[in-house]
């Protein structure tokens, strides 16, 4: 094993990324959940680019880095599954469905941590707004604000049944942003682990690798 060094610069920038991440995920920015993918799947881009263009032993961070964040993507972003839970990610990213339907969709707990805080999270109630309403005490319908009165909210429904004025405690965010930021923050932090872990469990025998092809060519070792 080597020892992992991380600089202040660099746990500042991680905790302004983080800081980001969060500020984008609660609030419910179709502009700001986009935002948190573009820098999650650049970050991803650039950790490839690093894997490949960086010498030995950096290249380990890297390579986990990469290796551990396309590994995210994969599980929450390319590929869905159609599932009971009725994800609101299906449909927005590319691949279509891979299995038999009625199949669950295995996830990572992470899904299940950011469906938890999605659905704790007080919902935007402008005029105007996606939610989630209760339909008659049941259950709950994606819909639209279109009036406010008091604490009453009037809802179009998506499916076409007739509106219905509902009191918000009955009402639940339905914004994807919320889901699409806080996987691109959970899949920055998996990526960030994984590059550590990498560097940590394998940096030093890459940089053995390293002095050992410098000694038979006859060449000092080079830097990063």
């Amino acid at each position: 094993m080597s020892r992992f060094r991380f600089s202040i610069a660099g746990f500042f920038l991680v905790l302004t990324l983080v800081a980001f991440g969060l500020a984008a995920t609660v609030s419910q920015s179709e502009l700001a959940g986009s935002a948190a993918f573009t820098v999650f799947l650049g970050l991803l881009c650039l950790a490839t680019a690093g894997a490949i263009l960086r010498v030995l032993p950096e290249r380990a961070f890297w390579l986990g880095f990469a290796l551990f964040g396309w590994t995210y993507w994969m599980c929450e972003f390319e590929v869905e599954l159609p599932s009971s839970r009725g994800g609101v990610l299906r449909g927005i990213f590319f691949s279509g469905p891979i299995s038999s339907p009625g199949q669950t969709r295995p996830g990572l707990v992470t899904s299940h941590l950011i469906q938890y805080l999605a659905s704790n999270l007080a919902p935007s109630r402008t005029v105007g707004s996606k939610v989630m309403g209760q339909w008659r005490g049941g259950s709950y319908y994606s819909g639209t604000i279109s009036e406010a009165r008091g604490e009453e909210y009037l809802i179009i429904w998506d499916d076409g049944s007739s509106p219905q004025w509902t009191h918000t405690t009955q009402i639940l965010p339905n914004s994807p942003s919320i889901l699409v930021a806080g996987h691109s923050l959970c899949g920055g932090l998996f990526a960030l682990i994984g590059g550590a872990l990498a560097a940590i469990l394998f940096g030093g025998v890459a940089s053995e690798r390293r002095a050992t092809e410098s000694q038979a060519s006859g060449r000092p070792p080079t830097g990063a």
